[in-house]
């Protein structure tokens, strides 16, 4: 696999669509359908989401999904935001979305955030999500970090983005307020750098190292 790397462009063109060996990545648009199927997953999934999703107690009509990705929207046409929608092959089915935010060209660098529904979970389509978006990180957008953030006690999301070859930064301190317990709470931080990647993907032969 070549190493070269592109520059991150400062609008660049997101790919429509992404794809894995068992999950289906396709852009979210601010259109009626795609509004009322990420309701219903949010809103037969609201116990799963709560401690870990604050935008879930503000997410209460189909009309709430709808300004959501409109204003999504504007941000994925400047440059900085991709979210997409999460799909079983198999069925179609449409169980959660992943997106890569806060990109900065002058950086080269962006973080992911995601979430699944709760009759997902256990799967490991995440897993495979999250491989399929960095992959499209590094190799196409030229991203040389990528950083991913999850509350101390998501022990499920910790794991994933541990599995995933993700490395541990540390801990930010009370840095989320949780309206729920009336509390601060703690969030980890790991992060994955495109020579971690292609180390990845080139692992050194047996008895050798990578340099």
């Amino acid at each position: 696999m070549s190493k070269e790397r592109r520059p991150l462009m400062m609008h660049p063109e997101f790919n429509e669509e992404l794809s894995g060996p068992r999950v289906l990545l396709r852009q979210t648009r601010p259109d009626p359908g795609t509004a009322e199927v990420m309701f219903r997953a949010i809103d037969t999934s609201r116990q799963h989401l709560r401690p870990w999703c604050p935008w879930e107690r503000t997410t209460c009509r189909i009309e709430d999904s709808m300004k959501y990705l409109r204003e999504k929207e504007e941000a994925t046409a400047s440059g900085k935001l991709v979210e997409y929608g999460i799909y079983v092959r198999e069925s179609g089915g449409y169980i959660g979305n992943i997106s890569l935010f806060n990109l900065n060209a002058e950086r080269r660098s962006g973080e992911i955030g995601y979430w699944l529904t709760a009759s997902a979970t256990g799967n490991g389509y995440m897993h495979e999500a999250l491989r399929v978006l960095e992959k499209e990180s590094f190799l196409t957008l030229g991203l040389n970090r990528i950083q991913i953030t999850c509350d101390v006690h998501n022990t499920a999301s910790a794991e994933v983005i541990r599995k995933c070859g993700y490395t541990f930064e540390g801990t930010l301190r009370e840095d989320r307020f949780d309206p729920y317990e009336n509390a601060m709470r703690n969030t980890f931080v790991f992060s994955k750098l495109r020579a971690e990647f292609d180390r990845e993907q080139n692992p050194a032969p047996s008895g050798q190292k990578n340099k």
